[in-house]
């Protein structure tokens, strides 16, 4: 059996999948946390969720955070293997390797990380928005 390093087509390509993976993952999570529906029953806003709504939302979330905590070990077994591969020479980061950054397909891959990262950002602060909401409201009718 041949012991051969994995070229940096393949890296990048496998940087992509888990980076989308892991995106979407935190898109989902936040999707069940931040669902009008899930919030409130739509015939009374003052009743809390019924058990069943609840239960299936603890289900979504446990079953999402799973999901994010394994795209964060593939990540993470991603980055040892490639410090394994720098270490012990099966890295080559000084050669041309057979990359080329300037590609269409390449320059087009780092907008799409870009807004995606851009999507996540906004996703976080609007659930920020809506939970400080939630706060505030609560806050104040145990003021009243």
């Amino acid at each position: 059996m041949a012991d051969t390093a994995p070229s940096a087509k393949f890296l990048q390509a496998r940087i992509s999948t888990l980076t989308t993976t892991l995106i979407k993952r935190l898109e989902n999570i936040l999707a069940v946390a931040v669902n009008p529906d899930t919030m409130a029953d739509s015939t009374d806003a003052s009743l809390p969720p019924s058990l069943t709504e609840t239960a299936v939302q603890q289900f979504q979330l446990d079953a999402e955070a799973q999901s994010l905590i394994r795209a964060c070990e593939d990540i993470m077994m991603l980055t040892r293997n490639m410090k394994d591969l720098w270490l012990f020479g099966g890295l080559h980061t000084l050669t041309g390797d057979d990359t080329d950054d300037k590609t269409p397909g390449a320059v087009q891959e780092k907008r799409d990380m870009e807004e995606d990262a851009r999507m996540v950002e906004q996703g976080f602060q609007r659930f920020l928005e809506r939970y400080e909401t939630i706060i505030n409201n609560n806050d104040n009718e145990t003021l009243a």
